[in-house]
């Protein structure tokens, strides 16, 4: 793996609108793929050995499909926001703008349904008393 810091490069579809806004993330990849040079998604300006000019993924003519050797891209959340509303406006719902305070009201809801559904006190006996079941 490799971190690396990013543009987004791609101009339709899913990404238009995006073209140049900054991520981060890693590289997780072994070999080359070859794509088509009018189709990238993201160009990548950094990696820890220092500055790089390199592309990185593609996209379908349509805009609909894309792929890409960088993970963590869902923990931009502007990149995020920009995806879901991209899809939101293709289905004819409103935008919504995600924060991380969002984000964790959602965590908590689901926190609440877990123990709402689960019987935590056998739980927290089982955990406590060190039985493998």
């Amino acid at each position: 793996t490799s971190q690396v810091k990013a543009r987004v490069a791609g101009e339709r579809g899913l990404l238009e609108g995006a073209t140049g806004q900054e991520l981060t993330g890693y590289e997780i990849h072994m070999g080359q793929t070859t794509v088509d040079e009018n189709s990238p998604v993201f160009h990548v300006f950094e990696t820890p050995d220092g500055r790089v000019d390199y592309f990185d993924g593609t996209i379908n003519k349509q805009g609909t499909v894309m792929g890409t050797y960088m993970h963590g891209l869902f923990h931009n959340a502007d990149f995020t926001n920009h995806l879901l509303n991209f899809l939101r406006r293709r289905r004819g719902l409103p935008e919504k703008q995600s924060t991380a305070a969002e984000k964790d009201r959602q965590y908590d809801r689901l926190a609440d349904l877990v123990r709402s559904s689960l019987n935590m006190e056998s739980i927290y006996k089982i955990l406590d008393s060190g039985i493998s079941q």
